[in-house]
């Protein structure tokens, strides 16, 4: 990202995964630098944002049942699938998308995926529910 255009693009943050602080960073640079080291993040990266996917029916037809699940189970905040990346995602800070088989899901961050409410939704839900919040 710095080879590319942005000088004050963070080191990653301690733990599993890439999580990069990238607050007030933003601007066609930004942009230009993502699209060229895409290639280099797991699977490609995350969704990119205002593109539009193409998951099956059945694919949709499945988490919408999984999010109606996990709402009646005490998860009010559990996301519908949708199939376009949001260009800004609704809400604040500390979200996370996931491209699940190409529909997308917009976790909020209030959203305690570790919680016993969440895993004891997840269990009634079936067990793709517990995995959907891990990034693919």
């Amino acid at each position: 990202m710095r080879a590319n255009g942005v000088p004050s693009f963070p080191d990653p943050g301690p733990g599993p995964g890439f999580a990069f602080n990238t607050v007030g960073l933003s601007g066609p640079a930004l942009n230009a630098a993502t699209a060229q080291c895409r290639h280099l993040l797991p699977d490609g990266g995350p969704p990119i944002p205002g593109t539009q996917t193409h998951p099956s029916a059945k694919t949709l037809a499945r988490l919408l049942s999984i999010a109606r699940c996990m709402r009646e189970h005490g998860v009010p905040n559990f996301p519908d699938p949708m199939t376009t990346v949001p260009s800004r995602p609704p809400g604040a800070g500390g979200l996370e998308i996931t491209d699940f088989d190409g529909a997308i899901l917009v976790f909020p961050g209030t959203l305690e995926m570790q919680s016993p409410a969440y895993r004891q939704a997840a269990a009634a839900c079936g067990g793709l529910a517990e995995k959907l919040g891990r990034p693919h």
